[in-house]
């Protein structure tokens, strides 16, 4: 199976997000919200690339991702240790694809660093010519509730716009201290589709508030190794002298 285009990796985000999101719509009257469990959306994602064709694996132990085939000479892949990746995509149960964790109500950016942390040192234990292929995905829930004072669409939007420029300025942050990595943010669904206002209802010939509004989207942060390849030996004395990097 050749790498993962990038288009088809975020269209595959987008429809795995749009499952939770219309399920949740129906628990709720289609008033929408937060959801309660993580693994509500890592579902979701891995039902979407499986139902693409993919190999997937859930709570997938990341040293099997860094393997014999795929390690970096003199990485320590024990360090990985028990740690686990909530959807990860292979080939042929050996090559990583992509790396994707999913993380709710990360309304800052310490939320998620712990994630962007865990992708990167795995990806970094990878051989550059593997790592180079892999995408490292931090799918995240946004959730801002509504209130008296922070009701109506614009404020709700207004409050999304601040939260977005403060990961973006955390993320061109994180990036100088990962070098051999590029990070990109985007939206896996529109501003306006995860806005709710809130709600006015009939009572007899007047009108009322009724639940409060809230702000509910879904973003995700591409990861993407810019180790330099190796040039492959053209001679056994080089293939001896540089080994597998």
């Amino acid at each position: 199976m050749p790498p993962i285009s990038e288009t088809d990796f975020v269209d595959a985000l987008k429809c795995g997000v749009q499952r939770t999101i219309k399920l949740i719509g129906r628990l709720t009257d289609y008033h929408g919200g937060a959801v309660k469990t993580e693994y509500l959306i890592t579902a979701d994602i891995a039902r979407e690339f499986i139902e693409r064709g993919y190999e997937v694996g859930v709570e997938c132990l990341n040293r099997h991702m860094v393997n014999a085939m795929t390690k970096l000479n003199g990485a320590a892949s024990k360090d990985l240790r028990s740690k686990r990746t909530d959807v990860a995509i292979m080939q042929d149960g050996i090559i990583p694809l992509a790396i994707i964790e999913v993380k709710i109500r990360a309304n800052n950016f310490s939320r998620i660093q712990q994630d962007l942390h865990k992708i990167t040192s795995t990806m970094s234990m990878m051989q550059a010519r593997i790592a180079s292929n892999v995408i490292g995905a931090s799918v995240f829930e946004m959730h801002i509730a509504g209130s008296r004072k922070r009701y109506s669409v614009e404020q709700l939007e207004e409050a999304v716009l601040k939260i977005e420029r403060a990961f973006e300025k955390h993320l061109q942050g994180y990036a100088l201290e990962k070098p051999d990595f590029t990070f990109s943010m985007k939206p896996l669904q529109s501003l306006d589709s995860g806005v709710v206002g809130r709600e006015i209802e009939s009572v007899g010939n007047q009108l009322a508030w009724g639940q409060d509004g809230h702000a509910t989207l879904y973003w995700v942060i591409l990861i993407r190794s810019t180790r330099s390849i190796p040039a492959p030996p053209k001679t056994i004395a080089e293939l001896r002298k540089v080994g597998v990097r």
